[in-house]
């Protein structure tokens, strides 16, 4: 009697491609943590009960074996694409359609991660003391908040741009010429991109001032974002669309 095959979710369309995202943005780095984050998005899939669901969560050390690293990074994403109709949003299956991979735009400290998470859980602690009954410290999701919260290392900073428009392109694009800001990597997204520069070196201090000044004007399109903010992986899928690198944005 033959196996039966079952059909699973397809997050990855080109695993080179994926590869060579890492690369190209984690491979320097050494001892330092990043988080994957699957979500569902309304704006991919109407039936949602929320704009955005999240879906599960990895985190990745990366130690000082590179290719353990690359590997290890391909496995994590890979244990995300489990048999169809498994994710879910109020007992009703979420298509793949609906699906997004997102990794820390920066990686971060473990240390400072535990250091926050002592912080907090002693913040709980103290609280009740002489109160009746223990607190919940919830240590996994505590440790998880604090390294986004005081772990990011401030090596990137991103701009979220919503428009493939070239007229609205076109004075990002202006600024960045005249302010002498090279794009470090581009990831072009379902509605527009993701802009990655590296503070300090590819946007200068007196240049964040009017980046911001241009988002405030363009909010409609363009947002500066956090050092703990996502990023797209390119060589998967966003909702139905493939992110790539595009080498040709500035």
């Amino acid at each position: 009697m033959p196996i039966e095959t079952k059909r699973c979710y397809q997050l990855i369309y080109d695993e080179g491609t994926l590869r060579g995202f890492f690369q190209l943005h984690f491979y320097a780095f050494n001892n330092v943590i990043i988080i994957l984050t699957l979500v569902a998005r309304r704006k991919y899939y109407a039936q949602l009960s929320n704009s955005t669901v999240k879906l599960g969560r990895e985190l990745i050390y990366l130690g000082d074996d590179r290719q353990a690293n690359e590997d290890n990074f391909i496995k994590k994403v890979k244990k995300f694409q489990i048999e169809d109709g498994f994710y879910e949003d109020k007992g009703k299956s979420i298509t793949a359609e609906g699906l997004v991979l997102y990794v820390s735009l920066n990686p971060m400290s473990e240390l400072k991660g535990y250091f926050g998470l002592q912080k907090e859980s002693l913040r709980k602690i103290e609280e009740i003391i002489g109160k009746v009954g223990l607190p919940s410290l919830k240590v996994i999701s505590t440790f998880k908040s604090q390294l986004h919260k005081c772990g990011s290392h401030k090596t990137y900073l991103k701009l979220d741009i919503d428009t493939k428009d070239p007229i609205k392109l076109l004075k990002l694009k202006e600024l960045m010429k005249m302010e002498k800001m090279r794009c470090y990597l581009c990831l072009e997204t379902h509605h527009g991109y993701h802009l990655v520069m590296r503070n300090g070196l590819d946007v200068q201090d007196q240049s964040y001032s009017k980046l911001y000044e241009l988002a405030r004007g363009e909010k409609d399109w363009l947002t500066v974002e956090p050092a703990n903010s996502l990023l797209a992986l390119a060589g998967t899928y966003q909702g139905d669309f493939p992110v790539k690198i595009n080498y040709s944005f500035d």
